[in-house]
């Protein structure tokens, strides 16, 4: 992520993009001493060389790019000098500068704390949605997003205790970020997870509850059918300018609320 931030993602590159990373910079975010910082830059270019991107999304379709590709097209660690130099794969050159939106440097000095990779991974996941505070998603995503391991995956005691648990007390511990969880089962099965946290208030969206929200959008529809015959085109705009604020609040949110066409 120190190297990411060097990327400009605006530029046009004709070659790989090179980031240079010197220890002095691990060992500050990840609050260890330089000899401990000299070892996690060497081991930790060698993985990100190894580490590959089994699928793309096109950046202006959205569609899946078949193939893989790897993150970095080389990475160096130089002996005695204490920095690693990395060069970005050229092909994500266009994906950069989105991944710079979401990962700012606040939230590196925040998360550089965290010693543990699913602790990471969880606060990297729940401040995608700091602006709501609130997190739905089902168990497979979960485990995909987190790189759960195959016993993790196959009980979900053991993802609670091995995983979730401990990520959510070590991100309180060294963070202070204050995360409530449980599941969401049907039947016995346990097919999904929602996680409560303070939402960013530089950021915040007024939150709704999904019960509210959808019944106050039921009652704006029922108000525009109830009256269609003898509403001036002011309440008209004023209508579907509710309807549409309903919407951006529960899209916000990831709230599925069933379309219904009304006829004006």
């Amino acid at each position: 992520m120190i190297a990411l931030g060097k990327i400009d993602g605006e530029k046009v590159y004709n070659t790989n993009p090179v980031a240079r990373v010197h220890a002095s910079e691990i060992a500050e975010i990840g609050g260890i001493d330089i000899k401990t910082a000299y070892l996690e830059a060497r081991n930790g270019q060698q993985k990100l060389y190894e580490r590959s991107i089994s699928m793309l999304l096109d950046i202006k379709t959205g569609l899946p790019v078949p193939g893989g590709v790897r993150w970095v097209a080389r990475a160096h660690y130089h002996k005695n000098e204490g920095w690693i130099e990395i060069a970005f794969n050229i092909d994500l050159v266009p994906y950069i500068s989105k991944l710079k939106n979401e990962f700012t440097s606040y939230k590196l000095s925040r998360a550089g704390a965290l010693r543990s990779i699913y602790s990471w991974r969880l606060f990297e996941l729940l401040m995608q949605f700091k602006t709501t505070g609130l997190l739905a998603i089902t168990v497979a995503d979960f485990q995909d997003f987190i790189e759960a391991e195959p016993s993790h995956k196959k009980n979900f005691a053991n993802l609670r205790i091995r995983v979730i648990e401990p990520a959510i007390k070590e991100i309180g511990e060294k963070d202070g970020l204050n995360v409530t969880w449980k599941p969401i089962t049907a039947g016995r099965k346990t097919t999904g997870l929602e996680f409560r946290f303070p939402r960013d208030p530089k950021t915040a969206l007024p939150f709704v509850e999904p019960e509210k929200l959808a019944s106050d959008l039921k009652s704006v529809e029922l108000k525009v059918v109830k009256n269609k015959e003898d509403l001036s085109e002011r309440q008209k705009i004023a209508e579907k300018q509710a309807e549409q604020r309903f919407a951006e609040l529960a899209a916000a949110r990831g709230i599925e609320i069933p379309s219904k066409k009304v006829n004006m």
